[in-house]
């Protein structure tokens, strides 16, 4: 969330931010890890959270 706070200045940014619910999507389990694999980068994270997203979502073991 914090990431996210700064790179979106505005709460009506954030939440409209399709980098957000992506992030939000794959925390809740929708979504491989291939597809995140795919698409991380995009996703404006730092290093650390990508590696703690990738680690949420191979959990979920998909």
């Amino acid at each position: 969330m914090k990431e996210f706070s700064s790179m979106y200045s505005n709460f009506n940014d954030f939440i409209n931010s399709t980098s957000a619910a992506h992030v939000n999507g794959y925390i809740k389990g929708c979504g491989s890890i291939k597809m995140l694999m795919e698409e991380i980068e995009d996703l404006g994270l730092s290093e650390k959270s990508n590696n703690r997203l990738i680690e949420i979502v191979k959990g979920y073991g998909r």
